[in-house]
Order: structure tokens, then C-alpha cells, then sequence
């Protein structure tokens, strides 16, 4: 059964979070979260302007944050990928070799205007230690057909598949697991996925060039906001080049932004997603009744 709000439907998130707080999984989510790890120090209005009586968040900075916009109450939780990886001891293959680059995805909404043959030329520049190179595309640019132009260069193209399924999350760390290193050309939530699990992660190549077409919650056009903020700006000094080994302050970082020592526990997270159940069906009872009817999604 769906829940009202989309961002519970999209990687798994939702799925493993009800794993988390002992929670049916067949039952609708009427909480609130991120959507993947996120580095703007701002908080947008879908967060704010939703009808979840109550919100989860990833990072301690983004807790601080939002209760200084939102009165709804706000809760650090660990990332859910994070403790899908953790619970069914999913690590690094003994096998595992080269590097899964992580080309920065576009949207329905968002449009990535880079020079594909440049951007195919940056990765031939990488170093010789980091071979081979696959290049891991989202599902939505797969669908855009993307993928068409690394593989007439020679490139092995990996997917995680579905967004809107739990298996996403198997499907990313299936494929993560298999490398010695990760990259990408931009600040996204493999970089945290990676580092945790203990693969270093470099920052290398042109940022995209983003058009945004609809998307209300950014300015339209291009969209580059998002480079001025100061934990972007930290990540990209401590992630701008090539490693080999992670240090000691991408760790803490890291660790940090997941909500790995912050987080409520199982306990605490199972009584308040019940709690919401209860909370929006008698503050919105015609679209909880309209939830278990199965006309949101």
C-alpha cells in the first residue's frame, strides 16, 4: 500500500525504514524524510509544506536547520541505506576492482546539458590505477538513453533499477560492493554510501551544466545555487582529486552527515511512525481514507 508522499516510494528508503522501525511493509509510510543525502544548507518547501505530522532527517545539520523553519517536530534517523547495509553485513568483495563512476544524474524535471564527448574525454584522463572504469547511470537517464553514448566508447554501463522498488537499495550495493573505488563528477549520496562502506571516493571532472525546466523547489534555468552553500563547499575541498585511502576528516564527515551516531533508536523510530499513523488520520481524514483506498501514490 502507498503512502501519501512520494519521497517514501523512491531507493528503498521508505521500505527500509519501516525494516528499521519494526513497521509492516505493507502498510503505508505517513511520515516524512530526505530523499538522499543532501549538502544545501537550506531547507526546501515540499519539506516544509507537506501534511506528515512529523519529519525524519539524515543529518544533525539538517535537524538544526529545519527546526528553525518548521515547527513540526524533526527527528535524526540513520540513513536507511546505511542500515540496510549494516543489518544484512553487506561489504566489499574480495573480488572487487576498479573504479564505478557515478555520472551526476538529471531529472524529468532538470535537464544536464554537458558536452558528452568532453566529459567521456575527462574520464579517458584518469589515472591507470583506477582501471577499469564503468560508468553507473540513474534509471532516468538510462530512460533518456544516455547510456547509448558511453557505450560506443567501450564503457560497461550499471544500473540499480527501479526507483520505485525496495530492491533498489540490493541492487545499488550489488554493484557497489565489486569496486576498490568510486567517483563522480559531482557531490551525491554514493559518495557517503561508498565512503561508509569503506571505498574512497574521488571528486574528478566537470560539474553539470543543469537547466531546470519545472522544478519549483530551485531557480529556474540554470541551477547552480547549490555551489555556494558551505557544506558543498567543505565536501568538494575534502573530495576535489584522486584517492586512494580514506582519511581520517572525509570519515568524520561523512559519518557525520549519514547520522550514524545521532540517530533514534529502532525503539524510538517504531513508536513514532505508529504515532503518525494515528496523528494524520485525524488531522486529514479524508486522505488517510483515501491512502488505504490506494488513490495516493
Amino acid at each position: 500500500m502507498n503512502s501519501p508522499f512520494f519521497i517514501n516510494h523512491v531507493y528503498g528508503l521508505g521500505y527500509w525504514l519501516k525494516d528499521y522501525a519494526y513497521y509492516p511493509k505493507s502498510w503505508p509510510l505517513f511520515t516524512y524524510m530526505d530523499h538522499g543525502m543532501a549538502l544545501p544548507d537550506r531547507i526546501t518547501s515540499h519539506e516544509i509544506e507537506n501534511k506528515a505530522p512529523l519529519m525524519f532527517k539524515f543529518s544533525p545539520r539538517l535537524v538544526a536547520l529545519y527546526r528553525k523553519e518548521s515547527r513540526k517536530p524533526v527527528y535524526n534517523i540513520i540513513n536507511p541505506f546505511v542500515y540496510y547495509r549494516r543489518s544484512r553485513k553487506i561489504n566489499v568483495s574480495e573480488a572487487a576492482r576498479g573504479t564505478i563512476f557515478f555520472v551526476a544524474h538529471s531529472t524529468s524535471e532538470i535537464d544536464d546539458l554537458t558536452d558528452w564527448e568532453e566529459y567521456i574525454n575527462q574520464l579517458k584522463k584518469i589515472p591507470e590505477q583506477f582501471h577499469p572504469i564503468d560508468v553507473c547511470l540513474h534509471p532516468t537517464d538510462m530512460n533518456k538513453g544516455l547510456n547509448l553514448i558511453f557505450e560506443q566508447h567501450g564503457y560497461k554501463i550499471v544500473t540499480a533499477g527501479d526507483l520505485a522498488s525496495y530492491q533498489y537499495t540490493i541492487n545499488f550495493y550489488d554493484i557497489l560492493r565489486n569496486y576498490r573505488y568510486s567517483m563522480s563528477n559531482l557531490l551525491g549520496s554514493y559518495l557517503f554510501y561508498s565512503v561508509e562502506m569503506g571505498i574512497p571516493f574521488s571528486l574528478y571532472g566537470e560539474e553539470p551544466k543543469y537547466f531546470n525546466k519545472a522544478d519549483n523547489n530551485i531557480e529556474k534555468g540554470n541551477y547552480v545555487s547549490y555551489k555556494t552553500d558551505n557544506t558543498y563547499r567543505k565536501a568538494k575541498g575534502l573530495f576535489s582529486g584522486f584517492y586512494t585511502v580514506i582519511s581520517k576528516e572525509q570519515a568524520e564527515f561523512v559519518n557525520y552527515e549519514l547520522g550514524i551516531n545521532d540517530t533514534i533508536s529502532r525503539g524510538k523510530a517504531c513508536w513514532l511512525v505508529y504515532t503518525a499513523v494515528f496523528l494524520f488520520a485525524l488531522r486529514n481524514p479524508r486522505m488517510f481514507l483515501n491512502t488505504l483506498r490506494g488513490r495516493y501514490n
